[in-house]
């Protein structure tokens, strides 16, 4: 019983707030309307802040991604300069192995020709 009294006593205050709340805006509609267009303009430059931020956090994130992306490009192009690199060098190196080998017989052969 006790607390459907309490319940009651609740109800009944917070009729008694919006009755009162309801009574002060028919009592002074106009001050009332400065109220609400006051916390509507509120409500906007909230919103319009932060969407500001939020498209300030999307443009520097998308700074982020574009300076990665041209690191992780740029890292790539030096992977493939060296494999380049790394190819031309074995490339050089049998050329290398050919020469002395050729230059290896031509002196081999030269002393067979000035022996006989």
């Amino acid at each position: 019983m006790e607390q459907e009294n309490e319940e009651l006593g609740m109800q009944n205050n917070s009729n008694n707030i919006f009755d009162n709340f309801v009574n002060g805006i028919e009592e002074h509609p106009k001050e009332a309307s400065v109220g609400i267009l006051g916390l509507l303009a509120a409500l906007g430059m909230t919103n319009f802040i932060q969407w500001r931020k939020r498209r300030k956090e999307k443009k520097r994130h998308e700074e982020v991604e574009n300076l990665q992306k041209d690191a992780i490009q740029k890292q790539d192009a030096q992977i493939q300069d060296y494999r380049d690199l790394s190819e031309e060098n074995e490339y050089l190196k049998k050329l290398n192995s050919s020469l002395c080998d050729a230059l290896v017989e031509s002196s081999e052969g030269g002393e067979s020709d000035n022996e006989g």
